[in-house]
């Protein structure tokens, strides 16, 4: 049995991969994630729009479709929507990713 290299999200951050090709960090281990069905992507913007929709008008957070964000040291993961409020959305760098927390909401 072959030896697992695992990385940690640092090195995740500095890592380019094809356009078509996202990938999760879990646990030091980099996991490939499918892309969501038409259905799944449609829905998935719906909420998105109904949550930016209530952000317009209640200025409390972002809401960011498939970002990449840190949970730990070795795991980042790409919910289909984040939501960070308050503070958390403020320090966001709009630049960086993963963004160094976890999303208050993540869907």
């Amino acid at each position: 049995m072959g030896a697992t290299t695992l990385i940690q999200a640092e090195q995740f951050a500095q890592m380019k991969f094809a356009e078509n090709e996202k990938y999760e960090l879990v646990e030091g281990a980099l996991i490939p994630v499918p892309s969501g069905t038409p259905r799944h992507c449609m829905i998935r913007d719906l909420v998105g729009d109904l949550v930016r929709d209530y952000l317009r008008r209640n200025p409390i957070g972002k809401a960011i479709c498939e970002l990449d964000c840190r949970i730990s040291d070795v795991t980042v993961r790409m919910p289909d929507l984040c939501i960070s409020l308050g503070v958390r959305a403020e320090q966001m760098n709009l630049d960086r990713v993963p963004v160094p927390f976890p999303p208050d909401i993540a869907v």
